[in-house]
């Protein structure tokens, strides 16, 4: 199997990512998308750091933020170009656990350069939050295969350096891209790589987000996505530095 640097190619590794990345060589990254504690702003800050290495010239960072954050985290990002906020609107603000949750989800975007995605997007909206038992605060797979298909191609290397449940990867696999991850909490990544392995391709992803008349990407039609194999545990997210 491939490796690149430290990373065997298409799987997740645990470790802590600020060590690991040392060894990715440079240039060599089409996509960093990724969900950091949000509250670890210091994590945002070497995000843009490693990007500017091994992001290639026509590379992007795409990293979850929570709103609470967005202007703090915005001025500890530096070495990119802050494109703008991806929005995903939620058409339900409550998860399973009733408790209200924001009506929206921003997702910064920055750029190694100005280069364009690969296709056109919009924002997400009335895409509903659903706890997929894995992790509390897992993203929907659907709205990560929307973006994903807007800043890369099949074959191209996204990296994740904060990996959480592993959904970026299951993505990239339903989506033909390349990956490479790592989570430094030891629990949470096994269960993450039981979840990589349990998907079976393909799982419908791609035909998640058709090309519209006007060019632009229809919104992901969450309805298409199939229920996930249910996880033999739910880990709590800790703030803890990765």
């Amino acid at each position: 199997m491939a490796n690149i640097g430290s990373y065997p190619l298409n799987e997740i590794i645990t470790g802590d990512s600020r060590l690991l990345a040392q060894s990715i060589p440079d240039e060599s990254i089409d996509l960093i998308f990724t969900d950091p504690v949000y509250e670890n702003i210091e994590d945002y800050a070497w995000l843009a750091e490693v990007s500017q290495r091994i992001l290639k010239p026509t590379g992007h960072l795409l990293a979850w933020q929570s709103a609470k954050y967005i202007d703090v985290t915005i001025k500890a990002i530096k070495h990119l170009n802050y494109r703008r906020q991806l929005i995903w609107y939620q058409s339900n603000n409550r998860g399973n656990d009733g408790k209200v949750l924001p009506l929206y989800v921003p997702c910064l975007w920055y750029s190694k350069s100005m280069s364009y995605p690969v296709k056109a997007f919009q924002d997400l909206r009335n895409q509903p939050f659903r706890n997929n038992g894995f992790f509390k605060w897992s993203k929907e797979p659907a709205v990560i295969a929307y973006w994903m298909s807007a800043f890369t191609r099949e074959g191209e290397l996204v990296f994740d350096p904060f990996s959480g449940m592993g959904t970026v990867a299951v993505v990239c696999k339903e989506m033909e891209r390349n990956f490479i991850a790592n989570e430094i909490d030891h629990e949470r990544n096994e269960l993450a790589r039981n979840r990589l392995l349990q998907n079976r391709s393909p799982l419908g992803l791609r035909s998640l987000t058709p090309r519209a008349a006007d060019g632009w990407e229809s919104p992901a039609n969450l309805s298409l996505f199939p229920a996930e194999v249910e996880s033999p545990a739910k880990v709590t997210r800790q703030p803890t530095r990765r």
